[in-house]
């Protein structure tokens, strides 16, 4: 074969696989391997547009399987053009011929149905993907143990490739059948493969002695048998990888191994007190190991009450460690509450847990910057019931009145009007000049010339902010009425605040994040856990890795991103992003009062918005279907249109199925 021919052989083997092949005669494998790559092309497809969740492990091995055919056909094309001289053409039998056209006939009728698939011919589709990974893998598996001998040669470590591979199939189907996780014992059982390549390693060894045949490992196999089992354990299994306490080490949580737990002896220790007045601006609560509870009382005073635990057998020495464990309270306007435990064991290793319930005075409703928030710690402490708005929506009335309202009201401009007549001298009726506001004078003798006094501001009095760090142990702030701002940084535990008059900022390595009734902006972070926000008169920007997203009842702007984990959120009245990699959004509110933008790489996303609103559509999928019941038009992949004035912007970027509906109260 000329260099020209070999060239063009093996361009065309690199573009279309197969199609070397068919350039020089090789009509089988050429065949072979282009209606392999057309198949597998046309079932990704199919699979990922009709529901990719269900089929996800098929859609991966598939995608796999395109570079391998690629890789192949090249490979194939350099070893059957590396000769000097050309190589005659395939010339198969009759019987060969036909097998070959009956082929090309079913494969064309499997293709015809993946693309032109009706409403019946996709559910046979859909349940033959349920049963073609696994049954696709115990047949690679047998191939391969029937494969073992090529070209005279022992190919050492097939037969184990082969076993696990078959071994992953049969649990995929068993799964399936008899709706269980058994794969999940790959991540357990794994060493087991070490195991049986060694037996092959002994029993190759003894058998080639007496044949004389030559050893050759088997790389190819292994790679494909390590490439089979993790994809089917990562994608079946991916909520329960290593990553989640991966990132718990990036936040230190090899440091808490010495940190006790609620075992062993228990003390009561003696309440801590200290002197409180409205001077004390900042509160700073500090606690390695254990709980932190606060809340307001009837108390003149801050009272701290500490519960120590201590893991010893050693009841002498569990109380000693008890008495040296103190809480120390420091600081005037800047108050310090610390716990600090006495540490015991080798090396002082070991630290008591101690629970911590700290209860301040019950705040004026002077120190808040709202209504709504007085509302909200009274409801948390239990001395009100929780507002309901006209709209049906638990936001409180006064806010969602405030946000509907212009700024200049009625009787805004009412006294705008009023100092208009009192600034161009007009008299007025008595009763009219005393519902006038009074124009500002110069000086007492009444001269007018001068500038308006500025009245000085005021420092804002009482409590203004909190911060709370734990390493180990949940935070519960209840009732608290902080007219600034809340911090709450954790390692290990989970986060609950309710009824604060402030903005709050929470964020935790490993535990979940609950917020409700928070007057001002919220700011929540955890790499595992749920957040969940309920009444937030602010914005909420919600930070997860692994884990859900949970909002309702939200006024201002939300922000929301995770990277695994579903995003639900129920009535929003301003802006919405909602962002995840790996899981399902779904947004209803009755109401659209900003841009909304939603994406998500894998899963569907949900919309349920008002018919009689004022937005414009615009959303597209990369798979999966398109689904409204609104005026809006569906063409292929895509969805736009506008409802009324079109005053805002409804974005939504999806790989799976998009669905538009009316919302429904």
């Amino acid at each position: 074969m000329s260099g020209k021919n070999r060239l063009t052989a093996t361009l065309l083997s690199f573009l279309i696989p197969g199609a070397g092949q068919l350039y020089i005669g090789r009509l089988g494998s050429g065949l072979a391997l282009l209606v392999a790559t057309v198949m597998a092309v046309a079932a990704i497809v199919f699979y990922a547009g009709t529901g990719g969740g269900r089929h996800v492990l098929l859609i991966v091995y598939l995608g796999l399987a395109v570079p391998v055919l690629y890789f192949l056909s090249v490979y194939s094309i350099l070893q059957a053009t590396s000769g000097s001289a050309a190589e005659p053409r395939e010339e198969p039998a009759a019987g060969l011929t036909r097998l070959q056209g009956f082929g090309l006939i079913a494969a064309g009728v499997l293709l015809l149905m993946f693309v032109r698939p009706g409403e019946t011919v996709s559910g046979w589709l859909a349940v033959a993907g349920d049963y073609m990974t696994g049954g696709g893998l115990l047949l690679i598996g047998v191939l391969l143990v029937l494969r073992r001998e090529t070209y005279g040669m022992y190919r050492l470590g097939r037969v184990t490739a082969a076993l696990i591979i078959i071994t992953v199939g049969t649990l995929l189907l068993w799964d399936h059948i008899a709706e269980r996780n058994h794969i999940a014992l790959l991540g357990q059982w794994w060493p087991v493969a070490l195991i049986a390549l060694g037996v092959e390693v002994v029993v190759a060894a003894l058998g080639m002695r007496q044949s004389r045949k030559r050893l050759a490992f088997d790389m190819g196999g292994i790679l494909l048998a390590l490439v089979i089992a993790v994809a089917a354990y990562g994608i079946t299994q991916f909520s329960g990888l290593p990553f989640k306490w991966i990132d718990q080490w990036k936040a230190e949580v090899g440091s808490l191994s010495g940190y006790t737990e609620e075992k062993g002896h228990r003390y009561e220790k003696d309440i801590v007190t200290a002197p409180w007045d409205e001077s004390v601006a900042s509160v700073v609560i500090s606690n390695p190991n254990g709980q932190v509870l606060v809340r307001e009382g009837d108390v003149q005073e801050v009272q701290v009450k500490a519960t120590v635990w201590v893991d010893l057998d050693n009841a002498g020495e569990a109380e000693r460690i008890a008495e040296k464990s103190v809480v120390e309270i420091s600081g005037s306007d800047k108050m310090t509450i610390e716990a600090k435990g006495e540490p015991y064991g080798a090396n002082g290793a070991m630290k008591p847990r101690m629970n911590l319930t700290v209860t301040f005075p019950r705040m004026p409703d002077e120190v808040l910057e709202s209504p709504e928030a007085v509302a909200g710690a009274e409801e948390a402490a239990g001395t009100a019931p929780p507002q309901e708005s006209e709209a049906g929506s638990n936001l409180p009335a006064g806010q969602v009145e405030a946000a509907a309202e212009p700024e200049n009201g009625p009787q805004q401009e009412e006294q705008t009007a009023a100092e208009g007549q009192v600034n161009s001298g007009g008299s007025g009726s008595a009763e009219n000049t005393a519902n006038t506001v009074e124009a500002p004078t110069g000086t007492e003798s009444g001269q007018t010339g001068s500038e308006p006094q500025v009245p000085e501001e005021e420092e804002p009095s009482g409590l203004q902010k909190m911060s709370i760090t734990v390493l180990n142990g949940p935070v519960d702030v209840a009732g608290v009425r902080i007219a600034g701002k809340l911090t709450v940084e954790n390692t290990n535990g989970e986060i609950k605040v309710q009824g604060t008059g402030g903005s709050v900022k929470a964020s935790t390595k490993n535990g979940g994040i609950q917020l409700q009734d928070i007057a001002g902006d919220v700011e929540a972070s955890t790499f595992n856990g749920k957040v969940e926000a309920v009444r937030v008169y602010g914005e909420v920007v919600v930070s997860v890795t692994n884990g859900g997203v949970a909002l309702e009842d939200i006024l201002g702007r939300v922000e929301a991103e995770t990277k695994n984990g579903e995003i639900l959120i129920t009535e929003a009245a301003s802006a919405v992003n909602a962002d995840t990699l790996n899981g399902q959004i779904v947004i209803k509110s009755s109401t659209v009062g900003g841009n909304w933008d939603a994406g998500s790489a894998v899963g569907e996303i949900e919309l349920y918005t008002p018919e009689n609103g004022s937005y414009t559509v615009q959303g597209s999928v990369t798979f999966g279907s398109i689904e409204t019941d609104l005026p809006l038009e569906i063409s292929k992949k895509t969805i736009q249109g506008q409802i009324g004035d079109g005053a805002h912007r409804i974005n939504i970027n999806a790989n799976s199925s998009i669905k538009v509906y009316k919302y429904q109260p």
